[in-house]
């Protein structure tokens, strides 16, 4: 019997047009019905995903955002970390050495940029994000640090980030992002502390993803979906493939598997 579920949002539970279908909430209230867990484990912010849902649904969804960085249940915060100091003054300064090189600086409940592209486009969506020149006038704690790949690819990126390669965690997060947290705490780990703290094992737990950073959350799961549009890499690695994101793969897949439809 599944307990726990746990989706990525972009590229998989989202459609192309970054929206929950509204099938999904009809989906929502048999889960909540049957007490079974719905975990949103995203890349984004803790904010952005809160955005997804109406106020009516807040409660009955583990948020796990900034990659399972900072984990939100019912208003709670039940886990969070941050990059350590040395290793975030190290990160700037490698931005700082590239000046192609973008960053979106996530806090619990704050996101700044170095971008106009990303400020005017978070702007457009509802967000509110604070833009600075300076990421090191930054006081807050920070979560995840987001580097974009615009005008620089994401293997030149990688290979500036080699002397963070042992101390932090590093994914790509999608085509055009690659995300910088703590190392050793991801989506995966996410999964792990909510199987731990709510007695739920790996054969009652199934999870959806689409992207490298979903990787570790893979392996958390018996049941473990990669979206038909996932990256080859996904692909390769899950047990079970989902219909397109845009095609309600993730909802069919929860019809089936959790509620017996």
């Amino acid at each position: 019997m599944i307990k726990l579920i746990a989706s990525d949002m972009d590229g998989t539970l989202l459609n192309n047009n970054r929206k929950i279908d509204s099938e999904f909430f009809n989906v929502l209230d048999e889960l909540i019905k049957k007490d079974i867990k719905m975990v949103f484990a995203s890349g984004r912010e803790y904010d952005s995903l809160t955005r997804l849902v109406p106020q009516n649904y807040r409660q009955h969804i583990i948020f796990a955002s900034n990659n399972g960085n900072h984990i939100v249940y019912r208003d709670e915060v039940l886990f969070t970390n941050s990059i350590d100091q040395k290793n975030l003054d190290l990160l700037i300064d490698i931005i700082y050495s590239k000046p192609k090189l973008k960053a979106v600086m996530c806090t619990a409940d704050k996101v700044y940029t170095n971008s106009i592209r990303n400020y005017l486009a978070a702007k457009s969506r509802g967000y509110s994000p604070i833009f600075t020149k300076n990421l090191r006038n930054i006081k807050e704690n920070i979560i995840k640090c987001s580097l974009v790949s615009v005008g620089i690819t994401q293997d030149e990126i990688m290979a500036r980030l080699a002397p963070l390669k042992e101390t932090t965690q590093i994914a790509k997060s999608g085509k055009f992002f690659i995300d910088v947290t703590c190392k050793g705490v991801h989506k995966g780990r996410a999964i792990n502390f909510l199987q731990e703290n709510f007695d739920i094992s790996p054969s009652e737990t199934m999870v959806f993803g689409d992207y490298h950073n979903d990787l570790e959350m893979l392996t958390t799961a018996e049941f473990n979906f990669a979206m038909k549009n996932a990256h080859p890499d996904i692909l390769e690695k899950a047990s079970f493939i989902a219909g397109y994101n845009y095609e309600l793969g993730v909802v069919n897949e929860i019809k089936k598997h959790a509620l017996g439809n």
